[in-house]
């Protein structure tokens, strides 16, 4: 098992950071590049638009941290929060809900891909665990998260001791 400096000296860490993946020979970093290089390699990236759906909305979500961030971290800030909780949050989750509009089952059609994934994330964290928004105003994110939810190896891991709590 090697440690964050033997992995720093070695030039597996591209940018001195992890998370770090191992793929045989190859060394990635950064969260999103692996989410994606995986999305390829196991077919869960889907057409050229599907994919392009998934970049848009985990880019999407980048910016949208770049904003929400500072609200919480180094310090928790209440009254920044409440702020985003005025125009910054309902204008992402309201621009999600508007993606959903276009689908009605998966965003792969009816095969799981990597944005669906990346929304099941995104409502399960800013509407269902933080609370930054109620259920009732965002009714196709809400839907789509139950719909991947239910997927039968995703339901395994969701409810599964290997998942990173929430």
């Amino acid at each position: 098992q090697e440690t964050m400096p033997e992995w720093k000296s070695s030039g597996k860490l591209a940018f001195g950071q992890v998370p770090l993946l191992q793929d045989g020979d190859f060394n990635l970093v950064q969260s999103n590049t692996i989410a994606r290089y995986l999305a390829r390699k196991y077919d869960l990236y889907g057409n050229e638009k599907a994919g392009a759906v998934s970049d848009m909305i985990i880019d999407g979500q980048n910016d949208f941290l770049s904003k929400l961030i500072p609200a919480v971290y180094p310090k928790f800030d209440q009254a920044k929060l409440d702020e985003l909780k005025k125009e910054a949050i309902p204008n992402f989750l309201g621009s999600l809900e508007k993606i959903l509009d276009s689908y009605s089952e998966f965003l792969g059609g009816d095969k799981l891909v990597l944005g669906d994934l990346a929304l099941y994330l995104i409502t399960e964290g800013y509407i269902s665990e933080y609370k930054f928004a109620s259920e009732e105003d965002y009714p196709n994110l809400v839907a789509h998260m139950k719909k991947v939810a239910a997927n039968e190896n995703l339901a395994k891991y969701i409810n599964g001791d290997k998942r990173f709590p929430v």
